[in-house]
């Protein structure tokens, strides 16, 4: 169920981001879902969507270089990165990893701009633009992992955020930390 439902996010923002990649502008759909399957898959299975689904946008787009096969796992690593420093369930940690989500688009739009053309570069604000892809990747990746938090505990595959309270909580067996606290308060006893 959890696949079906990587493979319709997946699909949908890869056509969404087709259809405003049409008009010139680079939305990184795609990366922002691959971040949230990273943590509610494994990051390895994103990994793969992600060289998947850069080798479709950069074949879809007829593009000689690699440039969304390289995009797409840099923001996996720096969604990596960032989700070690920060807690899953404050939004303040989740619009943190979309802003560096964005940072690191925006510096993908950058070096492909600087690459292909470097005039452009400087008549064009550099600084502007990673204010817009920082801001908007702050505001849109919280919205995100609501949204698709909303629609995966609906259909009951997991969530992005933890849930202290959840069904899987009360059934999991008690852990090695949780028996050598009970050691520890009956005196160091076998119980």
């Amino acid at each position: 169920m959890i696949y079906g439902f990587e493979a319709v996010v997946l699909g949908v923002s890869l056509m969404l981001e087709l259809w405003i990649g049409n008009s010139g502008l680079a939305v990184f759909c795609t990366g922002y879902a691959l971040a949230y399957f990273a943590v509610t898959i494994s990051p390895l299975h994103a990994l793969a969507a992600a060289l998947f689904c850069g080798g479709v946008l950069d074949v879809v787009y007829g593009r000689p270089g690699v440039f969304a096969l390289a995009v797409l796992p840099a923001m996996l690593g720096v969604r990596q990165l960032l989700f070690g420093l920060t807690r899953r369930d404050a939004v303040w940690s989740s619009a943190l990893i979309g802003g560096g989500l964005g940072l690191t688009a925006a510096l993908s739009v950058l070096a492909a701009t600087a690459f292909r053309n470097p005039a452009v570069l400087s008549a064009m604000p550099a600084a502007a633009l990673l204010v817009c892809y920082l801001t908007a990747g702050a505001l849109w990746f919280p919205i995100q992992l609501l949204m698709l938090d909303f629609f995966a505990d609906q259909i009951g595959v997991g969530c992005y955020r933890e849930r202290p309270h959840s069904r899987l909580s009360a059934s999991r067996p008690a852990g090695r930390n949780r028996r050598l606290k009970r050691r520890a308060t009956a005196g160091g006893r076998r119980e």
